[in-house]
């Protein structure tokens, strides 16, 4: 017996998010021009009100530019998704709620499953080239420290214990090739699992990415930071706010 299969997008959606991407675009583009137009003035031409509105309008760059990022991503999305579900044979739905947000009550004029399960391979072979990226930035670093500080060598496992995480899916991609066991995201479900589409995986690999180059820096820093420290090549923090030190160099 057929599992319900819920419809992840339709055209109501797509077309609002559409208006949004318009919408938070230009909010962002005016709120970007007024303060650069802000910058400008000069301080003593700055008044209580005037101040009130570059506020007000750099608060609403820090809503708009994020509501701006995840709607084009939500557009991409969507956008694959009714595609797909189109060569799937299905009936784009205005609303999905007319249909009970249930896949199999959409009428159709053919019958197909998994076509898209290349999605699996492709994310196989980038998250395995990601890997391998990271490992041999891994490497670098490693190379780089371990003569000047002990230390590295624990943060060059940890650094491989963490993008180890790409390797596991990438075998994770790899397994959800099997058609017997995982169907599209715009196939009707039947008990098997659904595999991840490209454009999730993909989002999930620009939020790994980001995590993984944060890491690299970060033990680059820290490495850098322990051997200046060991070896004095660092202003002494003490050193530098005491008052008679101050007045020395001040003189």
């Amino acid at each position: 017996m057929n599992q319900k299969t819920n419809i992840k997008y339709d055209l109501k959606f797509y077309k609002a998010v559409k208006a949004t991407i318009i919408i938070s675009f230009v909010l962002t583009v005016i709120s970007a021009l007024v303060f650069f137009a802000g910058a400008n003035v000069k301080a003593s031409d700055i008044t209580d009100q005037l101040l009130i509105i570059l506020l007000i309008i750099t608060f609403l760059g820090y809503i708009t530019i994020p509501l701006l990022v995840i709607s084009l991503v939500l557009f991409l999305d969507s956008s694959i998704y009714l595609k797909r579900l189109k060569n799937n044979g299905f009936d784009l739905p205005d609303n999905k709620m007319d249909y009970q947000n249930d896949l199999s009550n959409l009428s159709r004029t053919n019958q197909t499953e998994n076509i898209y399960a290349n999605d699996s391979k492709h994310l196989f072979i980038i998250f395995l080239a990601v890997f391998f990226i990271c490992l041999a930035f891994d490497i670098a670093y490693l190379l780089k420290w371990h003569q000047l500080v002990e230390d590295s060598v624990a943060l060059f496992i940890f650094l491989i214990l963490f993008h180890l995480l790409f390797l596991i899916a990438a075998l994770i991609f790899l397994h959800q090739r099997d058609s017997s066991k995982y169907i599209d995201a715009v196939d009707i479900r039947d008990g098997r699992k659904v595999r991840m589409s490209i454009t999730s995986g993909i989002a999930l690999l620009l939020i790994m990415g980001l995590i993984a180059a944060f890491s690299i820096s970060t033990a680059h820093s820290m490495t850098d930071y322990i051997h200046k420290s060991r070896t004095g090549n660092y202003d002494d923090v003490s050193y530098f706010y005491d008052s008679d030190n101050l007045y020395n160099r001040a003189i």
